[in-house]
């Protein structure tokens, strides 16, 4: 095998044998000499790495290593996979996601023209059994450009939330300029945690206007998996962040930025508390709320405020994205006022919307067990 590995792909796995085959085969298709691909199976109880072993022994051809470790949760594979990766580039794909064609190639040109320190790329929420519903997420960098600016990077990664590590494709030095461990062990959301300070650690981004990732929407996953430790980690990923910043002296832009991303997080979280228990729902938000407020820059009033008015400026080609995110961000603005402002009419509205919600899904279950028999 070449010693000149331009990209390193890390797919960390874990119970995921109905979709390792598909997540296989869209990498490997498009794999070259330049490539190499690092499964580190988290100790699957399923047949995964049964699965995987094959795979592995039928493309002999490739540059494939499969990492064997102990349950130690997702964070920890990312971990495992930095440590044994060499290529110049990272590009970390979750084991139930699809690699979309031409995904690779197109990586490479960017990295010989332009070397970035970070891509950033469009991703697609992707419905397997409802096409219909797939939606293709954009950003408002200007594409095929080379961004220069450290705040344009950084407030528009805060504004728009795309906080996947799969959806940046970091140069290896900027993870190895962090203490290791870069992702933070035994907790989910890890890429929320580790993403702003690694692109802080970015002089340039190149946006590239390339669908890399079919981003596969399924229950069971860990962003549909609705309970207390995914709520109360996902509702304190950003803290890291927030000391770090506050050490650097972020300019008061960049600190409403981050108020913007922290307040896109914690409403999510809020609707999506009414599936809980009553009780355990109304306590939790008490206390997620305490932790927004003391973790915001500034009064949750002037945050609002701004999220009201129109986003950040984006290139002519993404113009109606950007109005369907500053749409997205007043709505956002009006459910915080409702919420911080203690309104009983929004809990009411949410309750019956999740309930409804919840009935469809059985239903719609319902109707593919009885269409499979």
């Amino acid at each position: 095998m070449t010693e000149n590995v331009s990209l390193s792909i890390i797919v960390p796995a874990y119970n995921v044998q109905d979709y390792i085959g598909a997540t296989f085969a869209s990498i490997t298709e498009q794999m070259r000499a330049t490539h190499e691909l690092i499964f580190v199976d988290d100790g699957s109880t399923d047949g995964t790495l049964a699965a995987l072993q094959t795979l592995k022994q039928n493309r002999s051809d490739l540059n494939i290593t499969l990492f064997e470790q102990r349950n130690q949760g997702v964070a920890a594979a990312r971990n495992q996979g930095l440590a044994l990766a060499r290529g110049e580039y990272i590009v970390f794909v979750d084991s139930d996601d699809l690699l979309l064609p031409g995904s690779l190639d197109a990586l490479d040109r960017v990295i010989v023209e332009a070397h970035p320190d970070v891509i950033a790329c469009d991703l697609q929420f992707w419905h397997p059994q409802r096409e219909s519903k797939n939606k293709r997420i954009t950003s408002g960098f200007m594409p095929d450009v080379l961004t220069t600016s450290k705040d344009e990077i950084r407030n528009r990664y805060f504004d728009e939330c795309h906080m996947f590590v799969w959806s940046k494709i970091f140069r290896r030095d900027i993870y190895l300029q962090h203490t290791m461990p870069v992702f933070p062990p035994g907790r989910v959301y890890e890429d929320v945690t580790a993403m702003p300070q690694l692109l802080d650690s970015c002089n340039n981004l190149y946006y590239l206007p390339h669908c890399l990732i079919n981003y596969r929407q399924r229950d069971g996953s860990i962003s549909k998996t609705g309970n207390l430790r995914t709520f109360l980690e996902l509702s304190t990923a950003l803290l890291p962040a927030r000391r770090y910043f506050s050490e650097q002296g972020l300019n008061d832009t960049g600190k409403m930025h981050f108020d913007i991303a922290m307040c896109h997080i914690y409403i999510g979280i809020v609707k999506d508390t009414y599936q809980l228990p009553l009780r355990q729902g109304y306590r939790f938000r008490k206390e997620i709320q305490t932790t927004l407020l003391n973790a915001l820059f500034h009064p949750w009033q002037e945050v609002v405020a701004v999220m009201a008015r129109a986003g950040m400026p984006a290139p002519i080609r993404d113009i109606m994205a950007a109005q369907e995110r500053a749409a997205f961000r007043r709505k956002q603005a009006r459910q915080l006022t409702q919420v911080l402002g203690g309104s009983i009419s929004f809990g009411i509205r949410q309750t019956i919307s999740r309930t409804v919600r919840t009935w469809r899904t059985r239903l719609r279950r319902g109707s593919g067990a009885t269409a499979a028999a």
